[in-house]
């Protein structure tokens, strides 16, 4: 963002004195998303199928190329992150096209609600 901010701050003459300090953070690598996507899914309670660390890397490449320039690294993690949940959660309430009843839903396993799967992902 570094060329969005050169802009603001010409557009007062005044504002680039005033912050006269200037922080660049590089973005995340690929390697490093599919980490924090990890840690999210750890801190909120998932947990993702073995083998799945090339699929997740595959979709969050996906998503950073059709958002460019606007991903934003780590809050574009997190929509992916949210993104996939949904998806976990649709699955969870269908059942072969047919929505699942309330105590259909009461009785799926703590295992199966907080699992994420590849079908989820892709």
């Amino acid at each position: 963002y570094s060329s969005d901010i050169d802009k603001l701050l010409d557009k007062n003459q005044g504002l680039r004195s005033r912050l006269n300090t200037k922080l660049t953070l590089e973005d995340y690598s690929l390697e490093e998303m599919v980490r924090i996507f990890y840690k999210k899914a750890e801190l909120e309670g998932y947990k993702l199928d073995e083998g799945l660390e090339d699929c997740v890397a595959d979709y969050i490449a996906r998503e950073q190329e059709a958002a460019y320039p606007d991903f934003g690294n780590a809050r574009g993690v997190r929509n992916c992150f949210e993104s996939v949940v949904k998806r976990m959660n649709a699955r969870l309430a269908a059942n072969e096209d047919m929505l699942l009843s309330e105590t259909q839903l009461q009785q799926l396993s703590d295992e199966e609600i907080s699992t994420i799967r590849r079908e989820d992902i892709e």
